[in-house]
């Protein structure tokens, strides 16, 4: 449902927001995919990178809960934003162009770090206007779906031909480019009233059971598609999948995701998250199988396109979840909140194991791992209880 009355940020059109999607995820569709490939080129092994990644994570889960609540206070997400495009245009610089392989982690870390509000922000700003909301989330989040396609192909078609330093520096474009049209926005930022001074409410946000079981749910979900997100383009790689398809695996994914999120108001009207996400946390554990199984070729890049079930459905019916579980006046908090459990907490753990696991026994059996462990949030999410629909007035 479409919330009640008007906010500054309704001065904001559907274009604008859709437009600042776009664009950051133009930049995601580079660096999550290719990162990681920089970092094996440039000459870390595998337990280097599950180990810098593990790192990155442990940042992404305490960073959004601080720039979350510096936006619930201020009521202000233009300084906010621009700040942290500031500080993950220097990481990126300093990890292109600082020699040696400490200088590319600690301008990564950097960036990871100062990155981190901006999405859970783009998403609470999406659910608070008056002509978006719940309804109309998937509608716009669906053209950050279509910049990460972007993103992930037309990198994938230089994979093989450019100099791994180069990948930083596109993402650095990008995010110049985010900074420089959140900038030139026609009209105000949402301004939110501030919370009570006594800090974050980490009883409206955490008192309950079932909000705490979704989170560790879907760190648990989310974590078993780190396989993937940092390994899937090196394996595929390794066993002699071309830069383009590896590309293409990733595109077929997200073009999924684009459709499903273009219908989430609808898929969401009639199942409610918990059955998307049950379904969601299955199709994770077959997806994760066959890459175990199949060998390079067409088979394992067609396969990838279960991403916008495993990614793309369980992200727009977790985003639901969490906006029905938490009154709206701490909206940015629980949305950040949401981010750093499910790919910090989760990641976190994942990566630590990730790493060593795919320098000694591969990808296949790496991916293998994930298929049966994917099993555990289908086994949780049955038992779990579904927040309850709010009335408009409410959203």
């Amino acid at each position: 449902m479409k919330p009640s009355g008007s906010s500054a940020a309704d001065s904001l059109s559907h274009r604008q927001i859709s437009a600042l999607y776009a664009v950051y995820f133009v930049a995601h569709g580079i660096a999550i995919p290719y990162l990681p490939v920089t970092m094996k080129r440039i000459g870390l092994d595998g337990g280097d990178i599950g180990s810098t990644m593990a790192i990155a994570l442990a940042i992404q889960f305490l960073a959004p809960p601080v720039w979350g609540y510096l936006a619930d206070r201020s009521g202000s997400r233009r300084g906010l934003v621009q700040l942290s495009a500031m500080g993950a245009v220097t990481g990126l610089l300093v990890a292109a162009l600082v020699p040696g392989k400490l200088g590319f982690i600690a301008g990564f870390l950097f960036f990871v770090f100062s990155r981190s509000p901006v999405g859970p922000l783009l998403d609470a700003l999406a659910l608070g206007h008056r002509d978006i909301g719940v309804a109309g989330f998937g509608a716009v989040r669906l053209w950050g779906s279509v910049g990460f396609i972007a993103g992930v192909v037309a990198t994938g078609a230089l994979l093989d031909i450019i100099a791994p330093l180069a990948i930083p520096l596109m993402v650095a474009f990008w995010w110049i480019l985010l900074a420089s049209l959140w900038v030139h926005l026609h009209g105000p930022i949402q301004e939110v009233p501030a919370p009570p001074a006594s800090g974050l409410p980490l009883r409206a946000l955490y008192g309950q059971k079932h909000v705490w079981a979704f989170l560790l749910l879907s760190a648990f979900h989310f974590g078993c598609g780190v396989p993937f997100d940092t390994y899937f383009a090196n394996h595929a790689s390794d066993i002699g999948l071309p830069g383009y398809w590896i590309g293409l695996s990733w595109a077929g994914g997200v073009s999924l995701e684009v459709a499903i999120l273009g219908c989430l108001g609808t898929l969401v009207h009639r199942f409610g998250p918990k059955k998307i996400l049950l379904f969601s946390y299955g199709i994770g554990s077959l997806r994760w199988a066959l890459t175990s199984i199949l060998p390079a070729g067409i088979p394992l890049a067609a396969v990838q396109i279960l991403h916008g079930f495993t990614f793309g459905a369980a992200y727009g019916a977790s985003v639901v979840w969490m906006n029905r579980s938490v009154p709206r006046e701490i909206q940015n908090s629980s949305q950040a909140v949401f981010a750093a459990m499910s790919f910090g907490l989760g990641g976190i753990a994942a990566q630590a194991l990730c790493g060593p696991f795919y320098e000694k026994m591969g990808g296949h059996s790496l991916f293998a791992a994930a298929a049966v462990l994917q099993l555990l949030p289908v086994l949780g999410m049955v038992f779990l209880r579904e927040p309850k629909e709010r009335g408009a007035a409410q959203e």
